[in-house]
């Protein structure tokens, strides 16, 4: 049997939420797949129990991060984004001898990799094709903050080295992969029977006018940013019974609210009528697939944020608030979205598409 090592950014759920529809369609094409992250374990093994079961599918924690990542406080302060970025370099030999013992043992056929960019740097030394599948990659997202700071050199380098490059849908900047292919949108899918009665059991129990999911990533700590969500949610909701879906972690008063365990959170979002939320990839592709228009805050700082939000107020599928601002849903825009017509690009199945390019290609 096939077997491809897959590695997943360690920033957040997001990075997972992308990856775990096209990891299920690499099983499903006859690969094993080991999975090597730390952030979203728990997410990782409940979508994959029973392959665990069949042992098709392993996830595992390497001891150090895959990837710098962003600071956690915001607005992002330069000097400890460069702190982080130090940090990581000077850990990346460590990280790069455990990952080469880890690949001998596994013995891929193939490595996948997100944003990771040392999965390239392994892959070239174990002698086995390298495929990268994201939208952006920590390179020119680090120098849109950072400029030319000479330690970004090595990304640039670990990325020059993959194989063959998947570009996703609401993609950032790219100036490091030498041979790209444009993909389909890559999302977790959900089942059309599940959604419909999630909608009728929420329309029946609580009679609302409008349904909405909230969603704020990692930064529902932070006071200003969430004192600001709360601000909006409860002026929308005094111009419509609003019921909003909020993760199982997450209790706003005030409002008319249902909890939701995160797992099933992308079933609820195609339920709704709009999403209130932190841009990011796995939100806005879940939303946008499902046809759900999204109001999306966004980090000025994070070229990701300010490329995914242009691109959404352009199709006519988002509207953008400023993380740095003050946030407004604007609900009559809500109302009059239409959605009927997605981008030919969005409209694709990315997960089958480069699953089957990725054998057809490399193994």
């Amino acid at each position: 049997m096939k077997r491809a090592v897959f590695y997943i950014s360690d920033v957040g759920w997001g990075h997972a939420t992308r990856q775990i529809a096209l990891i299920k369609r690499l099983v499903d094409a006859g690969l094993e797949v080991y999975v090597r992250n730390r952030s979203a374990l728990t997410l990782l093994r409940s979508c994959f129990g029973e392959e665990i079961r069949r042992g098709v599918v392993r996830i595992d924690s390497p001891s150090s991060p895959n990837d710098p990542g962003w600071p956690s406080s915001y607005p992002i302060k330069r000097d400890e984004l460069e702190e982080r970025i130090v940090s990581w370099i000077k850990g990346v030999d460590a990280w790069i001898s455990e990952e080469l013992s880890f690949l001998k043992e596994a013995c891929p056929d193939v490595v996948v990799s997100d944003a990771v960019a040392g999965a390239f740097e392994i892959a070239e030394k174990f002698g086995v094709p390298s495929v990268f599948v994201s939208n952006l990659n920590w390179y020119d997202e680090y120098r849109y903050v950072l400029g030319d700071f000479e330690l970004l050199e090595i990304f640039r380098v670990f990325y020059q080295k993959a194989t063959h490059a998947f570009i996703l849908p609401f993609e950032s900047r790219n100036t490091v992969f030498r041979i790209i292919e444009r993909a389909p949108l890559l999302v977790r899918e959900v089942e059309p029977d599940r959604v419909r009665s999630i909608r009728r059991s929420l329309m029946e129990n609580y009679r609302p006018e409008m349904i909405a999911a909230f969603t704020l990533g990692g930064f529902y700590r932070n006071e200003d940013i969430m004192r600001k969500a709360v601000k909006a949610m409860k002026e929308a909701s005094e111009r419509a019974r609003i019921l909003w879906l909020l993760p199982e972690y997450v209790r706003v008063d005030g409002i008319l609210s249902y909890s939701v365990k995160e797992p099933d959170f992308n079933s609820f979002i195609a339920a709704s009528d709009f999403v209130f939320a932190k841009c990011g990839y796995g939100v806005v592709s879940e939303a946008v697939s499902s046809r759900i228009f999204g109001v999306y805050l966004y980090r000025p700082q994070v070229l990701e944020d300010v490329c995914v939000t242009q691109e959404l107020v352009l199709s006519g599928w988002g509207e953008r608030c400023s993380m740095d601002g003050d946030y407004r849903i604007p609900l009559e825009v809500i109302f009059a979205a239409d959605r009927d017509e997605l981008p030919r690009r969005l409209k694709g199945d990315g997960a089958s598409y480069i699953a089957e390019r990725i054998v057809e290609k490399f193994l």
